[in-house]
């Protein structure tokens, strides 16, 4: 099958754009109950941010741990009979599309809590990091990776740090459609057809699915690599160098 056969569209968002997506994807969570008061107001603290950067097609967010965006307890999830709370934060999202690769910085995690605040379960996506000697941290530039560091639960911490699994970037608004399709699947249906929600999402896909969907249809018709070794980080990030 030709590359010409596929149309990616251009991932290019200005941070009015993602702005505006976030404040329709907060207002549709509170108006279906799926987040609490504080998790709406950290989805739109993180929309405010946006503010400074106005009509720029390079932004950067964040979401304190302290302050995460919230969701409304779940029940019957933990060993299928005890409630639990999820949280989602962000230590940075940075991007800039005049990059041939638009993130700059990319690190968002998923947490899950019981009704003791003890995490049961993280999940973070991330890009690789560079080390001292130059060369990237090993596995693939753009990955989900479980565990991770819990504050003041440390003896919680993983024991593992691999593996960490192939996977596209995923931002704020994916990961709340997530964490919707999962753990709330009766709002999700009254969601998911949305068109303000459907628009949001579609945006965040653009930013996020682009340059890994190009990255597998590059390396689909070739018989001498492999898509997990051209997504490795020393090799893409090599790749992306001028």
């Amino acid at each position: 099958m030709s590359q010409e056969t596929f149309c990616i569209l251009d991932p290019r968002t200005t941070a009015k754009e993602m702005r505006e997506a976030l404040a329709s994807v907060a207002n549709i969570l509170e108006e279906h109950d799926v987040i609490t008061n504080a998790g709406y107001s950290s989805l739109m603290a993180v929309a405010q941010q946006l503010r400074r950067f106005k009509n720029n097609s390079a932004w950067q967010i964040s979401i304190e741990r302290e302050t995460p965006v919230e969701f409304e307890i779940v029940d019957n999830i933990y060993k299928e009979t005890e409630a639990v709370t999820i949280e989602l934060s962000s230590e940075c999202i940075s991007v800039d599309f005049e990059k041939p690769f638009p993130f700059l910085n990319l690190d968002i995690c998923i947490v899950i809590k019981n009704l003791d605040e003890e995490p049961v379960s993280r999940w973070h996506f991330d890009l690789a990091n560079k080390k001292e000697s130059e060369l990237m941290q090993p596995g693939p530039l753009t990955h989900v990776q479980y565990g991770g560091h819990n504050p003041g639960f440390r003896h919680l911490d993983h024991a593992l740090k691999v593996p960490r699994l192939n996977h596209p970037p995923m931002d704020i608004i994916l990961l709340c459609e997530v964490v919707v399709s999962n753990f709330f699947p009766n709002k999700w249906d009254l969601i998911r057809e949305n068109p303000a929600w459907c628009d949001a999402v579609s945006i965040c896909q653009r930013i996020c699915y682009s340059d890994y969907l190009k990255k597998i249809i590059q390396t689909l018709g070739r018989s001498n690599t492999t898509i997990l070794h051209e997504m490795d980080a020393n090799i893409w990030s090599k790749n992306l160098s001028p």
